[in-house]
């Protein structure tokens, strides 16, 4: 692991977490109804601000591994598994050929073996997968396979941000709604700060709602593009260093 601050952590965690922190702040401010006025005016309030971002986006990565295991099933399983199948098309057959030969002989993992069981083999592709990333990280040739990593980590934070949104738009909206028909039939509410109204929460409630609901599905082709941009550019990139050694 990096000691320093890079690439991955900013747009894998800062940024989701970033997003996370607003939608707290308007929920505290749309549903509770308490006035928490926040101004950002030294360095010491920006650093406050990155730390808290960065926490809660290792949270929101945790959420976002859920939602990515639900995606992978949609995918019919990861693409560093699937694009060393014999019946996936992604790679020509001449590539996926060489590509296996590469890896049998740096690892020494059998990848054409018919009699295995087909539980074993996916197990196999993947653990070469993970030995082909780690080989052209430690060789440092991974620099594009570490921007495709980056960017599809910020795909998953967002995800997870996006159904975060998704309910905290909910609440704010489903409460003024409420408040306003019950102000809309004359029923009287309790007199204090979370029981008054808002005709401005209610409006950006429900068009952030509209919003996140429809920027999921755009979110989730993203996603799968650069999980296939990933998976493809450390093959890419393990194949060529082979070569390159030879």
């Amino acid at each position: 692991m990096q000691s320093k601050f890079n690439f991955y952590d900013f747009v894998g965690y800062v940024i989701p977490g970033a997003l996370i922190l607003l939608l707290l702040y308007w929920l505290i401010l749309g549903f509770f109804s308490l006035k928490m006025p926040i101004e950002v005016k030294s360095i010491g309030e920006s650093l406050l601000f990155l730390v808290a971002s960065y926490f809660l986006g290792h949270l929101t990565q945790a959420l976002g591994n859920f939602i990515e295991r639900k995606q992978v099933e949609k995918w019919g399983g990861w693409f560093s598994e699937q694009f060393l199948r014999d019946d996936n098309e992604y790679y020509t057959p001449e590539f996926k050929s060489k590509l296996k030969e590469c890896a049998q002989k740096i690892f020494g993992l059998s990848l054409n073996s018919s009699s295995e069981d087909e539980k074993i083999k996916k197990n196999r592709r993947q653990e070469t997968f993970s030995l082909c990333y780690s080989l052209i990280v430690q060789e440092d040739a991974a620099i594009h396979t570490e921007i495709f990593n980056g960017i599809y980590s910020l795909y998953r934070g967002l995800l997870a941000s996006v159904w975060v949104g998704v309910v905290v738009s909910g609440i704010i909206s489903l409460k003024h709604l409420l408040w306003f028909l019950f102000s809309l039939f004359g029923w009287t509410l309790p007199k204090c700060e979370f029981f008054y109204f808002e005709k401005l929460q209610l409006e950006l409630g429900i068009i952030f709602l509209i919003f996140f609901i429809m920027t999921i599905r755009p979110l989730e082709s993203r996603f799968k593009r650069f999980a296939k941009h990933f998976a493809n550019s450390v093959y890419r990139n393990f194949y060529v260093w082979c070569k390159r050694k030879k």
